[in-house]
């Protein structure tokens, strides 16, 4: 699925931020310090289910969202676990590129 291979969604069954996997940059300033700011699962009309992902750039403040294609079985594992969205504030300050986190 569309998204699947650059990202690992499964963290947030257990409310945590998902991985990405491999390295990732700011297309605005280089930096590779970005923050989980939230995914938002829904459900296309078309039957079609995705996660947004929503991150922000550490040094520009620039808010890149991923829309990852989801399993209709994923999508309903997630709901349950998070409800509709879930943001920083229940994982914490969390950091998905380099550096340390909080």
């Amino acid at each position: 699925m569309i998204g699947n291979e650059f990202w690992d969604l499964t963290p947030l069954l257990e409310k945590k931020p998902p991985r990405v996997k491999g390295h990732i940059r700011c297309p605005i300033c280089g930096s590779n310090r970005m923050w989980f700011k939230h995914a938002l699962p829904f459900k296309r009309g078309d039957n079609q289910y995705r996660v947004d992902v929503a991150l922000k750039c550490d040094s520009c403040a620039f808010v890149p969202v991923f829309g990852v294609h989801v399993s209709e079985e994923f999508y309903r594992k997630v709901t349950e676990a998070v409800g509709n969205r879930i943001t920083y504030k229940e994982t914490g300050h969390t950091l998905i590129g380099g550096g340390k986190s909080d």
